[in-house]
């Protein structure tokens, strides 16, 4: 079996120079990414870190043909979004790893679960990953304590979401900027809904699929449901409450845009304006007060000091509680959450010392502290595997004559179906609903990214040389590897490039 893949990648190769695909030199790393919002910035910021330091990048979508992605790019490193049972759609990870031998490293997207979610994201345990990144030491014990995986395949290295927020990169959009980009009143103050009912339209396949992740996709549906329609009358009264306030919600990718359609009818105050466009991160930046039910971005609007509210929709059942509830006025009636926003917009709210010391903790414990070194950290540990990779199987392309191309072309199709299990036939229509959706990105929004991060990263030599030079240490702890950096480069760095900003 593993000749026979073998075979089938070089001959997929040549079959991608048929498709239009062309090949480019072997890439270093190779980042998968699921999600635009988030993911894509992060890696972005990471990809162009190591460019500083002549490590070869390529970023591709987990959504489109993820093995062709690695067999073009053949990389040293593979960096996936989540790897939790092996089955669906990470078999292609499977199929990579078989084959290229790539050192594979799960970064784990999403690291804060709630009990309903917790089999699915800490997964089970497997050969496939090599390694770990951990945002703090709360997920890394997990993974140890489930057996997933032992310490010394755990790098804890924080989130790199956190450090476009510690180096102010989303300042780059401004109220001004969006005011008139999206009709709103700049002079009014602006109070952003980040909305994620997304269970609320799942249908047979969603929960079937959520089944087999062990999750009781029915009452998850159901309360969802229940908590949009408490929703609706909240948000008229919100809006009612203050009609001098642009109300703005911000719905979540995976939800329905037809029941949005179907709301803006059903509306009728006119300062609510629904936006699907612009990251989360970027209207957070930009509005005055964060409203939110249950989403984890109430997570970065306290680390950008916004002043963040929970909507109590709903009675919720303890196994849909997240630890990070502690941190945010939970409970809220309507009639106390419209005093905590008035206060709020009045410039009169201040962050109870209960709350604030309980967000200390939990981003202590989740997020390393959320302490703006995450890049470095991951930059300097793919470095260090680069620099000490072996037995890569670096493969070659094969070089066949023109004559044989309808009979090896007829080959490929037919090895890919027995072997590899790719339906050729569903693929244009996989691409078509990729290039649909909002996770969709190419070389050029790529590039208009990376732009915007190198105006954001003026002064990372410091940090730089602290990797070249190797002036950073590991030290393994009993929840992972810590990376330890030389504490003048880091005094330099926080100097030089965000307290000037």
């Amino acid at each position: 079996m593993q000749k026979e893949l073998v075979l089938v990648s070089n001959l997929l190769i040549y079959f991608t120079n048929l498709g239009g695909i062309t090949l480019g030199d072997s890439k270093d790393v190779l980042f998968f990414v699921e999600h635009v919002v988030r993911e894509l910035f992060a890696d972005v910021l990471i990809a162009e870190v190591l460019s500083r330091i002549s490590i070869n990048v390529s970023l591709c979508t987990t959504k489109y043909r993820p093995f062709l992605s690695a067999i073009k790019n053949n990389p040293k490193i593979v960096i996936v979004p989540w790897y939790t049972n092996g089955k669906g759609s990470e078999r292609a990870f499977q199929q990579i790893k078989h084959t290229l031998n790539p050192t594979l490293i799960n970064s784990h997207q999403e690291q804060i679960s709630l009990g309903l979610t917790e089999d699915f994201i800490y997964g089970e345990p497997t050969s496939v990953i090599d390694y770990h990144f951990s945002w703090g030491k709360k997920y890394a014990s997990q993974l140890i304590q489930r057996g997933i995986c032992d310490s010394t395949q755990i790098f804890v290295t924080g989130s790199p979401r956190f450090d476009l927020i510690k180096l102010k990169y989303f300042n780059i959009s401004s109220k001004n900027i969006f005011s008139k980009k999206f009709s709103l009143d700049e002079n009014k103050p602006w109070i952003l809904f980040c909305s994620n009912f997304s269970p609320a339209n799942y249908g047979y396949l969603e929960i079937l699929d959520l089944k087999r992740k062990k999750i009781d996709g029915e009452s998850l549906v159901s309360i969802f449901k229940m908590a949009r329609s408490e929703w609706e009358k909240w948000i008229s009264g919100l809006a009612a409450a203050f009609p001098e306030a642009e109300i703005i919600i911000r719905p979540h990718p995976g939800e329905n845009q037809m029941y949005y359609n179907i709301l803006c009818d059903k509306l009728t105050s006119n300062n609510i304006k629904i936006i699907r466009q612009e990251p989360i991160h970027k209207w957070m930046n930009v509005s005055d007060i964060i409203l939110t039910w249950t989403s984890t971005s109430m997570i970065e609007s306290w680390v950008m000091g916004k002043p963040t509210f929970s909507m109590s929709l709903c009675e919720l059942p303890m196994k849909l509680k997240g630890e990070y509830f502690k941190g945010i006025h939970w409970g809220c009636s309507i009639d106390k959450l419209l005093k905590l926003v008035e206060k709020a917009l009045s410039g009169d709210y201040t962050i109870p010392e209960k709350i604030q010391k309980k967000r200390e903790k939990f981003l202590n414990e989740y997020y390393h502290n959320a302490d703006g070194l995450a890049i470095f950290r991951i930059v300097a540990i793919l470095n260090y595997l680069i620099q000490h990779k072996k037995n890569s199987k670096r493969i070659k392309p094969l070089i066949i004559s023109s004559e044989y191309q309808k009979e090896l072309a007829r080959s490929i199709l037919l090895r890919l179906n027995k072997i590899l299990k790719v339906n050729l036939k569903n693929q244009s229509k996989v691409k078509q609903l990729w290039e649909q959706s909002e996770d969709y990105f190419d070389d050029t929004s790529i590039d208009i990214i990376s732009n915007e991060m190198g105006r954001y990263l003026t002064s990372t030599s410091t940090m730089i040389e602290c990797i070249i030079n190797r002036e950073y240490k590991f030290e393994q702890k009993d929840y992972g590897i810590e990376v330890v950096f030389n504490g003048d480069s880091v005094d330099r760095y926080f100097e030089n490039n965000v307290n000037s900003k």
